[in-house]
Formats: structure tokens, sequence, C-alpha cells
């Protein structure tokens, strides 16, 4: 009797999860700037170019955390040796199936501030979320 009961909660969880998502992609269809996606990225779920994309909160080094979709996994540390064959190769890389998009973090010691930080961000190539 209880795993009647059971299952329709289940199924009544699932058809809400399914209005939520629709929501999102009615509610997103129309252009965004960075701002709302970032909103969207750290609320979990973001609408880009007719696809859904859920987000997860990775730790990074106990000291800050990051945002990336879901699907995407941490890279064998054999492929991470592959990819990036030289010593100074990145401490975290984050993939989707395909390999074909990374993201990528190392821990540093460099202390950069000021007018330094910008110039080092300006140096560093920067992703587009949206082509």
């Amino acid at each position: 009797m209880g795993t009647g009961m059971e299952q329709q909660e289940k199924k009544i969880l699932e058809i809400e999860q399914e209005m939520y998502e629709m929501a999102i992609k009615e509610k997103y269809r129309e252009e965004l700037n960075q701002e709302d996606i970032n909103q969207q990225i750290g609320d979990g779920l973001v609408y880009i170019q007719n696809q859904l994309y859920k987000f997860q909160r990775i730790p990074f080094f106990d000291i800050l955390s990051f945002m990336i979709p879901e699907h995407f996994q941490e890279m064998r540390e054999a492929f991470v040796q592959r990819k990036y064959p030289n010593e100074d190769r990145p401490q975290v890389v984050y993939t989707n199936d395909s390999t074909s998009i990374n993201f990528t973090l190392s821990h540093t010691s460099l202390e950069v501030y000021g007018q330094k930080f910008q110039t080092y961000v300006s140096q560093k190539p920067r992703s587009k979320l949206l082509t």
C-alpha cells in the first residue's frame, strides 16, 4: 500500500520538476546579458540556445567554489597528463563528455594586487559562455 503512495509522490515530484524547468525555459527565451546568466548559474539552472543546463557547485581547495554544468566530470589523471604534457599542468580539470570543453584551476602562491592583478587577468585567455 505504501508503494503506491510512494510512486504517486515520486511522479508528483517529477511533474513539479518538469514544470519548473519549463518555466525556466520560458522565462529565459529572450536574449540574456551576462549578469542574468551569472544569476541563473548561481541558481543552478541556465537556459542557453534552446538548451537547459543544470549546474553543480564544486569546492576548490577549501578556498572557494565554482559552478559548472553538472554533466562535466573531473578528468582522469592519465588524460590530464596527455592533454597538458608540461609539468605546469592544471591541478583540477573538469571536462564535458567529448573533452572538447575544459574548466581548469590551479592553486598558486602568487600574490597579485591592484593593477598587477588587472594586467594578469587581461593576459589570460577568456572563455565565453554564449557564442
